[in-house]
């Protein structure tokens, strides 16, 4: 997941395979921007561990009640 002020971006692309060259054009351009707090969803959650998905929405909670999710 990325942070950049008041918009949250989540980025499920895979560093592996076909979704690997989308993958690395995506964090290219989120380099660019400042203040990035980034959470990698398919170290966190993948092989299944979906369990994970509650330490992800835990970080992010606070941002989406602000904006009203």
């Amino acid at each position: 997941m990325q942070r950049y002020g008041d918009i949250i971006v989540v980025d499920l692309t895979d560093q592996h395979g076909n979704e690997s060259l989308l993958n690395l054009a995506f964090a290219t351009e989120i380099e660019k921007l400042p203040d990035i707090c980034l959470i990698d969803f398919h170290q966190r959650c993948g092989n299944r561990n979906f369990e994970n998905l509650k330490l992800v929405y835990d970080e992010i909670a606070d941002d989406f009640e602000k904006q009203g999710y």
